[in-house]
């Protein structure tokens, strides 16, 4: 009875009827991102944890004066043989953009840091030569150029040979997908004389196997042989994204979104109301309550309601691809998608019929048949 009476409203209403049916439609979509949203952040802080740096040690190293490159990687003369370096803060220019790169360095035994789904990863010899070799998340294989059989890109002028692809088959991570690692002797010039120019350079010490304490303390005895005026200082490591989620601003333009759509569908709702005076009259007339006509109007939102949510997972469910290009990160239909539907439909129909329940309280079955 509830759909019957929709279709009759929707043919008396179809403008305003379409319009509330489009605003909770995209209240809809801005949910479904913000669990998205969450529900990706979560994952990102998980793989965070999972993919940090064994053992690791920030170390922010300040010279008296500017070093040459090779004096820079003297300090690693005596630490260990399993022990990876990564020069942090380090970007280069792709296509005029700045992006953040991972430069390392080992002085023998090399071991994988990240997962590889395609490829290798760096050769000793690679490492110690300065090799112009990358590894590559997937993020940045459009960004690529096909030379023979070998793929290429190019960062401040200078052309890598993409060797790997960073990540795991089958699966989507920003967190891998974003990231580039070279050796650090592939520095091109002008990065290093940059580099070099600030006095200041930060380091992350990791091993896999043991702790990295040694390592510091024979850095700082080669700082003081190399550089007696040096400064040293040591930091925990602490694993950063190098973008963000602003998942509390997201929250706060679904929340503007649901309300705005809200205020449609109460006003929809009321001006449903207003035009069925009569209706609701004769109706109490032949023994409907209160109750009875408001369960009715509620009936109805929650088949309005119920339509946007089959639009809604319709629309995100065709244009799945370009939502996640729009956003940044992948949204999946899942139990908590129906679950927080379902909690929508409700809230929607209930806040909906508040206010015109009482219009219908006030409506007297005589004075409504006297105007008529």
């Amino acid at each position: 009875m509830s759909f019957q009476s929709f279709k009759s409203q929707w043919r008396a209403h179809p403008f305003t009827t379409a319009f509330a049916v489009l605003g909770l439609v995209i209240s809809l979509l801005m949910i479904s991102i913000g669990i998205s949203s969450i529900n990706y952040s979560h994952l990102l802080q998980r793989q965070l944890e999972q993919y940090v740096p064994p053992h690791a040690t920030k170390l922010m190293v300040t010279f008296p004066h500017e070093p040459t490159w090779n004096d820079l990687f003297r300090l690693f003369d005596n630490i260990d043989q399993e022990t990876g370096i990564i020069l942090e803060g380090v970007t280069l220019l792709h296509d005029g953009m700045p992006i953040m790169v991972a430069p390392e360095h080992v002085k023998e035994s090399v071991e994988p840091r990240l997962p590889i789904k395609e490829g290798r990863y760096f050769t000793e010899k690679e490492m110690k030569s300065g090799e112009k070799v990358a590894l590559i998340g997937s993020e940045w294989e459009k960004d690529t150029t096909i030379i023979g059989n070998e793929r290429y890109i190019v960062l401040s002028g200078e052309r890598y040979k993409c060797i790997g692809i960073i990540g795991i088959m089958g699966e989507n991570s920003r967190l891998l997908d974003s990231q580039v690692l070279i050796p650090m002797k592939s520095l091109p010039p002008s990065v290093i004389s940059k580099l070099l120019s600030q006095q200041q350079i930060t380091l992350t010490l990791y091993n896999t196997k043991k702790d990295t304490y040694k390592d510091e303390t024979s850095i700082r005895m080669q700082a003081e042989k190399l550089f007696p005026q040096a400064s040293i200082d040591s930091f925990p490591y602490e694993a950063q994204l190098s973008f963000r989620i602003d998942i509390g601003d997201r929250l706060m333009l679904i929340v503007l979104v649901y309300l705005l759509s809200l205020v449609n569908v109460v006003n929809l709702s009321f001006y449903w109301v207003q035009e069925r005076i009569y209706e609701i009259g004769i109706r109490k007339a032949f023994g409907y309550t209160n109750r009875d006509i408001v369960f009715m109007l509620f009936s109805e939102m929650v088949v309005l309601c119920s339509i946007a949510i089959v639009f809604g997972y319709g629309v995100q469910w065709l244009f799945q691809h370009i939502f996640e290009k729009w956003v940044g990160f992948p949204l999946r239909i899942s139990l908590v998608h129906f679950s927080a539907a379902i909690g929508f439909v409700f809230c929607s129909s209930l806040i909906a019929i508040i206010v015109p329940a009482v219009r219908v309280f006030r409506v007297q079955p005589i004075h409504v048949i006297h105007k008529k």
